[in-house]
C-alpha cells in the first residue's frame, strides 16, 4: 500500500473523473496510543478549469487496544471528505474547506486530508465488543477470558441503604 494519494492537477482532464487507492498511515486515538490504519479511497473529482471539487470516502480497518480489556483487535474505519483546490498566486492562504494551491505545484497529496477525515471519525473509547467485561479492579483479570473470585468492594456511602435493605427484606 501507498503512504499517499495523488492528484496530478497538470494530466486531470476537465470534467469528471475518479480517483481510488490505498494509503497506510498511523493516528493517535483518544487515550493517545497509536493506531495503524489501511484504508481504501475512492475519490470523485470535478475538474472546473481554475478549481477541482473533491469527494471522498474512506473504508478500511484499524489495529486498535480496547479501552477495558486492554486486548488488541481490528476495527472497520470510514469516512467521508469533502474539499475545493482552487489554483491561485503563491501567497494565497487555505480557507475550511477550499485549498488554494499554486500554480506551480503540479501534484496534490490527499492522505493528510484521509488522515484527518478518520481521526474526526475516531470513537472516544474503543471497546472491542459491547459487552466487553473489561479488567478486574483489584486483581487484574481478563473477565472476558476467566471469572475471578475478587469480592466486589462496597462502598461505605452506601451501608445505610443496605442496613435498611436488609430490615425490610427480613420478615417482621
Amino acid at each position: 500500500m501507498a503512504a499517499s494519494l495523488r492528484i496530478r492537477l497538470a494530466a486531470l482532464p476537465l470534467g469528471k473523473s475518479r480517483l481510488a487507492g490505498s494509503l497506510e498511515f498511523s493516528i493517535l486515538d483518544a487515550a493517545g496510543e497509536s493506531e495503524a490504519c489501511r484504508a481504501w479511497v475512492a475519490c470523485d473529482l470535478d475538474h472546473l478549469g481554475s478549481r477541482i471539487h473533491v469527494r471522498g470516502s474512506v473504508e478500511g480497518e484499524a489495529e486498535s487496544h480496547c479501552h477495558r480489556c486492554l486486548e488488541p483487535y481490528r476495527r472497520p474505519i470510514t469516512a467521508m471528505f469533502e474539499l475545493t483546490l482552487q489554483r491561485s498566486a503563491p501567497e494565497s492562504e487555505s480557507d475550511g474547506d477550499v485549498e488554494f494551491v499554486p500554480d506551480n505545484v503540479v501534484e496534490y497529496d490527499l492522505g493528510p486530508r484521509v488522515q484527518e477525515a478518520v481521526l474526526l471519525e475516531e470513537p472516544l473509547q474503543l471497546v472491542c465488543a459491547p459487552d466487553c467485561g473489561g479488567l478486574c479492579p483489584q486483581c487484574g483479570a481478563n473477565l472476558n477470558r476467566e471469572a475471578c473470585g475478587c469480592a466486589v468492594p462496597v462502598d461505605p456511602r452506601w451501608a445505610p441503604l443496605a442496613t435498611l435493605r436488609d430490615r425490610i427484606d427480613k420478615p417482621a
